[in-house]
């Protein structure tokens, strides 16, 4: 019981934060450097300063950028997601081949020793 208790009220922190965070009205995205492939990074970047276009932190020029109409097609994700549920559902409903590699294992890391 205590387990169950518990584990509602570290769903019930955790959710506010992971709503807090994820769950936001789409906003503008942050302004950026115009003309600048490099991400910007704490501290500087030394390998900036010698190629063309790089500016004084003081002469910096924002310009806004519109959020992506269209949403970010990742197919690598999706076909690694694809597997991952795949082999889920595999092994939830026979899951020998994984026992009986669990055993091979063990038996192999006993007869080290």
């Amino acid at each position: 019981v205590a387990i169950v208790v518990g584990s509602a009220i570290s769903l019930a922190y955790y959710l506010r934060v992971v709503a807090a965070i994820w769950m936001r009205a789409p906003e503008a995205r942050p302004a950026v450097r115009a003309g600048v492939p490099r991400p910007a990074i704490a501290g500087g970047s030394a390998e900036a300063d010698d190629q063309l276009g790089a500016v004084v932190a003081g002469d910096v020029q924002l310009e806004e950028v519109a959020p992506r109409s269209d949403p970010l097609v990742q197919p690598e994700v999706v076909g690694l997601a694809l597997l991952c549920a795949a082999a889920t559902l595999f092994f939830g409903v026979y899951p020998e081949p994984l026992l009986d590699l669990a055993r091979d294992a063990g038996a192999t890391l006993t007869g080290l020793f």
